[in-house]
């Protein structure tokens, strides 16, 4: 009787709920609903478009012209906006207080993400309170069309990518799957992620991901586990990146770049207590065919947050062993293009040492750059793998002068040098 009498109930219930919906105006209630979302989020939201709602068992709700405001910091007033918000929900699980979201679209948004020194962000919305559990809302398919998304990394430099088609799964016991295409400084890309599910995201445990990415002929696979996913640090991630052409690569990162053919980069990067490192590093750059071959055969980097950035690599040039290291400056100001990245590069090969030590204009150098540059040997014929010509002996050599670059000019001064026992002092 207990039973047939909830029965009972249960199915009451339901029909006047579906009677509201059925003639609820929802434009009334546009007030009470930016208020009810602006307490969720601790933000103050807008919804300034028009709200509409198809009645169901599975009601779909459209908004239009919403709006998500950004902490007073911030570069802009609007942290996110979008043309179209458009969600399904399932109506029955409601009644036990489980919200279930059976799609979401987001259809012409902007979105930019900004973060401070101090560790702030704009994406962190209501802080929870210590003794409440992490949640993710159950999105069965969430769908992104014409989408920017844009991080912004100083005052005058941010990057923006546009999302022309994504699909995402958020299904809490189903792993997180996203696939995109886009562009990006107007390179197509395509994006392709496969993760844990997301209660092991919100737990805040050793996360697996496997993400393969296409852009300018370039092909980028990574595999691993992101220990602290929620913070977005701590990864250990076996990676390969090969393409086509390198010059094809150069509108990415604002400097040019040779055409030399092929190349294949491997190799193990991790992040931990604020230290990245990419070791196990191999790769070749350049077809056999037109261009000597570089191969790395082992290397390490070292990138601290406040402290210098260390490299070392070995490999091969043709079939002449090489070695390079270099010391930089710190991250902080390799991400400031207000000042330049001091480094210095010491380079062993053929029996030769050459030695940068100096300032880029810019980390890329693609500004400039004021070094003093020495070269030194042991014998000048050493030299003739790596030139490709067959060298006289002429016994040791040695070379030292100041090289300045600003935008396309040239400038070496101090210019010093001698071959064999010849001293050649010169001023150019």
């Amino acid at each position: 009787m207990i039973i047939g009498w909830s029965a009972i109930t249960l199915a009451a219930l339901i029909a006047v709920l579906l009677v509201i919906l059925l003639l609820v105006d929802v434009t009334v209630y546009r007030g009470p609903l930016q208020s009810g979302v602006s307490a969720l989020l601790g933000r103050s939201v807008r919804f300034e478009g028009d709200i509409s709602l198809t009645p169901s068992l599975w009601p779909r709700i459209v908004v239009e012209n919403v709006h998500i405001t950004n902490p007073a910091w911030a570069s802009r007033p609007n942290f996110a906006s979008a043309d179209r918000l458009e969600f399904q929900v399932a109506l029955l699980p409601l009644i036990w207080g489980d919200l279930r979201v059976l799609s979401l679209a987001l259809d012409g948004a902007d979105i930019l993400l900004e973060g401070r020194p101090d560790g702030t962000n704009n994406w962190t919305f209501k802080e929870k309170k210590p003794e409440e559990p992490r949640k993710l809302l159950d999105i069965k398919l969430m769908t992104v069309r014409r989408c920017m998304i844009g991080y912004r990394v100083s005052a005058d430099r941010a990057y923006r990518f546009a999302v022309t088609d994504a699909e995402v799964v958020l299904t809490k016991r189903e792993q997180i799957q996203i696939q995109g295409t886009g562009e990006y400084r107007d390179l197509p890309f395509t994006l392709s992620l496969l993760g844990g599910t997301p209660a092991e995201f919100m737990a805040a445990k050793p996360w697996p991901v496997k993400l393969m990415a296409r852009v300018a002929g370039t092909t980028v696979n990574a595999e691993g586990i992101v220990t602290r996913p929620l913070e977005g640090v701590g990864f250990d991630l076996q990676v390969t990146v090969e393409g086509t052409q390198l010059g094809e690569l150069a509108p990415l990162f604002d400097i040019a770049l040779p055409a030399l053919g092929p190349f294949e980069l491997s190799g193990r990067i991790a992040e931990a207590a604020e230290r990245y490192s990419l070791t196990e590093l191999k790769g070749r750059l350049g077809n056999t065919d037109t261009l000597t071959p570089i191969t790395v055969t082992n290397g390490t980097v070292f990138v601290p947050y406040a402290k210098p950035v260390e490299l070392d690599i070995e490999g091969k040039y043709g079939n002449a062993p090489f070695n390079v290291s270099l010391i930089g400056g710190s991250l902080n100001e390799l991400t400031d293009r207000r000042r330049p990245w001091p480094v210095k590069v010491e380079a062993h090969a053929a029996g030769a040492t050459l030695t940068v030590d100096g300032k880029l204009a810019t980390p890329t150098g693609a500004q400039g750059f004021d070094a003093a540059v020495r070269l030194n040997g042991r014998e000048f014929s050493d030299l003739s793998p790596l030139l490709g010509a067959n060298l006289p002996r002429l016994g040791s050599y040695g070379l030292s002068a100041r090289a300045v670059v600003r935008e396309k000019d040239l400038t070496v001064s101090a210019l010093k040098g001698h071959l064999g026992s010849a001293n050649m002092p010169a001023r150019l």
